[in-house]
């Protein structure tokens, strides 16, 4: 089911720093906060109607952060990051939530001299969810597809939300060449 929930009020903040602590190193960071309520209850039929008014929009963190630490020689480089994302509603009643969670990833790599055709290439070992990290996201195609309630109101069954759960540990090899 797609929904249009009419008015939404949105308040926040971003900001967001770097620095390069020296010819090597630099550290990133970011951070995020958002409020963002609807405004009305979505009328659902003539006499009936969901109750939205003062509700958070789902699948949508109030807080979210990152920093990244980075390494950068002639041939060596790399990186490791952190992202947290906060709690957020799974339905647009607010009646379920999916929990917060921080991941970490990493990568470090190897340039090499040009060789041939080959213009610098380089090898790069990454690393996703270093630490195994269980987490889950609500199942909504371009945030249209959300679910009404999980816990049965007046007149409206329950609804499950659908979640995708987060990919486990991954690790992978990137190789990377220009021409």
């Amino acid at each position: 089911i797609d929904f249009n929930v009419g008015s939404v009020a949105t308040k926040g903040l971003e900001i967001e720093a770097g620095y390069k602590l020296n010819n090597n190193w630099s550290v990133y960071g970011s951070g995020t906060y958002n409020i963002s309520t609807m405004k009305n209850d979505l009328p659902l039929t003539a006499t009936a109607s969901l109750p939205t008014a003062g509700a958070q929009l789902p699948d949508t963190p109030n807080w979210m952060t990152g920093l990244r630490v980075s390494y950068q020689s002639n041939s060596w480089y790399g990186n490791l990051d952190m992202k947290y994302t906060g709690a957020a509603y799974s339905t647009l009643v607010n009646d379920e939530k999916m929990a917060s969670y921080t991941l970490f990833n990493g990568a470090i790599g190897y340039r090499f001299e040009d060789y041939g055709v080959l213009k610098n290439p380089s090898i790069q070992f990454n690393v996703y969810n270093i630490f195994n990290t269980k987490y889950q996201r609500i199942s909504s195609p371009s945030g249209s597809g959300f679910t009404p309630n999980a816990v049965a109101l007046p007149g409206l069954p329950a609804v499950a939300p659908s979640y995708y759960i987060g990919a486990p540990t991954f690790v992978s090899m990137t190789l990377r060449a220009g021409f």
